[in-house]
């Protein structure tokens, strides 16, 4: 097409000669390729620069920008696996494969109780923990439990107020980083209408629509929940339970 000599000719294609851009922002009406792209250039407008440079410091809006500056600036070489579609620098050749997947949207890793699917095998096994009742970190202000420690941790700042993730075009405080990305969405995605309420939903629509379904029905107190994994969390914190929920 142009003649040019590249070692990645397919990604070449796509940026330079393919005119589709299916990711539009909202607010500059700029497209881009893949969802990716579209959350790195959404930080120009937000000011949001995650990356710093280990050595003096300087932040930006991209991994793939911070890693080309210690090249570049700090003459510091890695052997780090990286990310074509992000540029996000990974430590092993396994590690890019899980991480290559939460572009693709692979989800070769499925549940044998819910057939819920993951990208890696340790995400299998802390969900797991919910059909086993394996919840094994509790907060020891509420003793509410939960699967694991990142979890506990976010609810932990429910008690003291903490809010670390702010949306730089609104100013919303929230205790997980991911509920700053959903609600981000509410910015730059246009909305769906649910079919059933009528509500503009910005998030799953699929995760929306089992609020509207609960076949999961708590045999204690008779509850009903959209998930297994929720009514078995509600069994344990609730009703001190222990083993598989009966759905």
């Amino acid at each position: 097409m142009c003649g040019q000599v590249l070692v990645n000719l397919r990604n070449h294609i796509l940026q330079v000669h393919t005119t589709i851009r299916p990711h539009v922002c909202s607010l500059c009406q700029k497209g881009f390729l893949n969802k990716a792209y579209l959350e790195i250039h959404i930080r120009t407008h937000t000011g949001e620069r995650p990356f710093s440079c280990i050595v003096c410091g300087q932040r930006f809006t991209a991994n793939w920008l911070m890693q080309y500056h210690l090249r570049r600036v700090h003459s510091v070489k890695d052997e780090l696996h990286e990310c074509h579609i992000c540029g996000k620098n990974m430590s092993s050749a396994q590690s890019l494969l899980y991480h290559k997947r939460t572009h693709t949207g692979e989800r070769p890793i499925a549940c044998r109780v819910c057939n819920a699917r993951f990208t890696r095998p340790s995400a299998l096994n802390v969900h797991v923990r919910s059909h086993t009742g394996d919840y094994r970190h509790t907060c020891e202000i509420c003793h509410k439990s939960f699967i694991d420690r990142s979890n506990l941790n976010s609810h932990r700042r429910t008690h003291f107020g903490e809010h670390p993730h702010i949306c730089e075009l609104c100013g919303t405080k929230f205790t997980r980083r991911s509920s700053l990305k959903k609600h981000i969405k509410g910015h730059t995605e246009p909305a769906r209408t649910c079919t059933i309420c009528s509500k503009e939903v910005h998030q799953d629509m699929k995760r929306h629509m089992r609020t509207h379904f609960k076949p999961h029905i708590c045999d204690i107190c008779g509850k009903g929940f959209s998930e297994c994994s929720k009514l078995r969390r509600h069994q344990v914190n609730a009703h001190k339970t222990t083993g598989i929920a009966k759905a």
